[in-house]
């Protein structure tokens, strides 16, 4: 009995309850000593999921593994999201079938409170509300593998035409349970054209299969799940698919908007594209080569309509025609010849390069592009930054100039600006990458243009702080995903303009802002993502000015965004770093946090190519991604407590091992309400407000706000 009970003890603490658990029995009452036993393992995870309009089909196939000396008895638990029902189910033990149950909320609700108060671990909370499957098991036996197969179906229930499906993975919350192999597929089928897709909590690879059809998928070793899936999708009849949602809380009120031009639209603008490329002697061997095949594959894949030039620079700066060329066919082999002669010497002329590309004619009906591919720093000509980029400015009229870095010998902060300053974005290519690999994946996303010199306005609310600002180009099979705040609420119209084929385009949107709407917690945790990546970026390039630093603080606190460098920021300032609801990070964090917060000053080398990299993924993130110093440091399985969590919408931070909700900061004395954990009290605290589950689910120790009063569990 003491076994099992210890057994169970690391299993609860350390289990994947989000894709099912085995639980050996629970004992009436748990032995006084215990020692620390062996949890049970989950070896693989398969979901594959298959979505016919508002229908889906999830299978789901895990393995477990006891690593215990002896047999165990227990029952399989699988939460069910709402209104899904079973299909099948299969496990055999000793040749037989294994029969299972379904139970309602109620009877759920009862077993997870039955395990909460025996295992002091209250992560089963998250799923109060739900049913629930149960399979009995019998026997687990020693050092073996249990596989279990089930399928279930449930109606994805559109949102006007969104329509939106949750797989609950999350994980319970005291320690990194890892899953040995994950596996996520999903496909999607819809009547009309397929065009919004997208997954706010997840990086899948998602593969388009004409208008109709789409493969989303993901694969991962030794993961940590520790968000649930969620996709979302919209099938359009419209050229231009367009959808929003929003999260209104008080004065937090945020706005999602997903914009997705038709994947097999032939309405693609014709584009003026200039090829701008560094031959100087720091070029030569594999750089130039790798090069040349990048360069090789964008004039190959010129679009019919297209024209370009391209402009080599070293010492001077050569042009192949003087002027945009069209793209016919022997345009294209002149290009070609051109690029087989490029020879790598001499020294690096920036500003020669940008005179002879900026005094190219402009074509206000076309896209205007300029993609700048260099290794090095100025050594011949203008070499101040600030002069280079203001000079950029004032010529560059419509054009957009997308920079290209080879290396980390370079003027990182040059690259940036001129990015920044006209509307372009920068890749760079570390020595460690394929250069041609990076080149070509940057000109497939710049290949077709769909609308230029866009404008995005809004009517009928008032709307501020959007992200990506300014606004882009929109490209073919690149969709754009906006987010910001708005004030005031009821029907708006969400319009987007854009140049196409010298015509201006209109496209509008009707959208009912909400005045209250608790879902959709990811909007604002994505828009204080980007918006601190983009506050970072102006910091980094433009100076540490104290109203920028006072808003990223802020924002990081709040939203519990953990980065090396706006955790370096709190620490710089003293007063917000009193703060409870602040990480203190060990002295190797400490080490870290300086190292990198140092890389935003550097203008060039390893520290100044990442942390431009890092701040760019951020201020134009699409999922919410896993931040660095969300742990301490971790053993040698790679075990690690996390310190920061999202529950309810809100932050959650660690600190002497009770939960804070961030939200506390700056509260003042209000009601105070002392629960025991466990307790009457406590669970009718969770049955008067089901939708604190996930609070209470972090752990024993909590500190929340909830209707203007504090709750504090003991």
């Amino acid at each position: 009995m003491k076994k099992a009970w210890l057994f169970l003890s690391a299993l609860i603490s350390l289990g994947t309850f989000g894709q099912g658990v085995i639980i050996p029995d629970l004992p009436r009452r748990p032995p006084v000593h215990r020692v620390m036993p062996m949890p049970l393992q989950v070896r693989h995870l398969g979901i594959d999921v298959q979505i016919e309009g508002a229908t889906a089909l999830t299978s789901v196939d895990q393995v477990f593994y006891n690593p215990g000396h002896r047999m165990e008895e227990g029952s399989y638990l699988f939460p069910l999201p709402k209104g899904a029902h079973i299909e099948s189910f299969t496990m055999f033990i000793n040749g037989v079938e294994t029969q299972a149950e379904l139970l309602d909320a109620k009877k759920a609700a009862s077993i997870y409170g039955e395990i909460v108060r025996k295992m002091k671990d209250p992560a089963l909370l998250e799923y109060v509300g739900g049913s629930l499957f149960k399979a009995r098991i019998f026997p687990i036996e020693a050092r073996s593998e249990k596989r279990i197969k089930l399928s279930y179906r449930q109606v994805v229930t559109p949102d006007e035409n969104l329509h939106r499906y949750v797989y609950p993975l999350r994980a319970a919350r005291f320690a990194s349970s890892r899953i040995n192999s994950f596996a996520f597929s999903a496909h999607i089928v819809t009547p009309d054209p397929l065009k919004t897709l997208y997954s706010p909590t997840h990086q899948f690879h998602v593969h388009r299969d004409g208008k109709h059809k789409a493969a989303m998928s993901l694969e991962s070793q030794n993961y940590t799940p520790d968000r649930d899936v969620e996709i979302l999708y919209a099938p359009d009849r419209s050229s231009l698919g367009m959808q929003a949602l929003a999260h209104a809380s008080g004065k937090n009120r945020f706005f999602w908007l997903s914009i997705t031009p038709d994947i097999q639209s032939e309405k693609v603008a014709a584009k003026n594209l200039t090829l701008v490329i560094d031959t100087s002697g720091s070029m030569s061997g594999k750089k130039m080569e790798q090069a040349q095949n990048a360069l090789r594959f964008c004039i190959e894949n010129l679009n019919e309509e297209d024209r370009f030039e391209i402009i080599r620079f070293s010492t001077e700066a050569e042009s192949l025609a003087g002027k945009l060329l069209p793209a016919t066919r022997e345009n294209r082999k002149r290009a070609i010849a051109f690029i087989n002669q490029l020879q790598a010497i001499g020294g690096t002329n920036i500003e020669d390069a940008l005179n002879m590309a900026l005094a190219l004619p402009q074509d206000p009906s076309r896209p205007e592009m300029i993609a700048l591919i260099t290794d090095g720093k100025p050594t011949i000509g203008m070499r101040e930054e600030d002069l280079l980029v203001g000079k950029a400015s004032e010529e560059q009229g419509s054009r957009r100039i997308f920079t290209f870095g080879i290396g980390t010998e370079i003027n990182v902060h040059l690259l940036d600006k001129l990015a920044e300053k006209t509307g372009g974005w920068r890749t760079y290519a570390t020595p460690d990458e394929d250069i041609e690999l990076k080149l070509s994946s940057f000109y497939r996303k710049i290949q077709s243009p769909v609308l230029s010199n866009t404008r995005l306005t809004v009517s009928g609310v008032r709307v501020n702080a959007t992200n990506p600002n300014p606004f882009p180009d929109l490209f073919l099979g690149s969709p754009l995903n906006v987010f910001g705040r708005f004030e005031g609420s009821g029907k708006a119209t969400i319009t987007l303009e854009g140049d196409l084929n010298g015509k201006r385009k209109r496209y509008d949107y009707a959208f009912r802002f909400p005045k209250k709407e608790s879902s959709n917690a990811f909007i604002p945790r994505l828009w204080a993502q980007r918006r601190v990546g983009f506050l970072l970026d102006r910091i980094r390039l433009h100076g540490k000015e104290p109203e920028l630093v006072e808003e990223v603080v802020a924002l990081a606190k709040k939203y519990g965004i953990v980065t090396p460098f706006t955790s370096y920021l709190i620490l710089e300032d003293s007063p917000l770093a009193q703060s409870p609801a602040v990480i203190h990070p060990t002295r190797k964090d400490r080490d870290v946090l300086e190292k990198k917060y140092e890389g935003m000053k550097q203008k060039s080398g390893y520290a100044g190519v990442s942390a431009s990299e890092s701040i760019q993924d951020m201020a134009s993130a699409d999922y919410l991604a896993t931040q660095p110093l969300e742990k301490e440091e971790a053993d040698e399985q790679g075990h690690g407590q996390i310190r920061v969590q999202q529950a309810g919408g809100r932050a959650f931070y660690l600190t002497d091992g009770e939960w804070l909700d961030a939200s506390l900061e700056g509260s003042h004395s209000m009601p105070e309400h002392h629960l025991e954990f466990g307790s009457d009290a406590y669970f009718k605290l969770l049955k008067d407000f089901p939708k604190l589950g996930p609070i209470l689910a972090l752990g024993q120790k909590i500190r929340f706000l909830h209707g203007g009063e504090l709750y504090i569990i003991q």
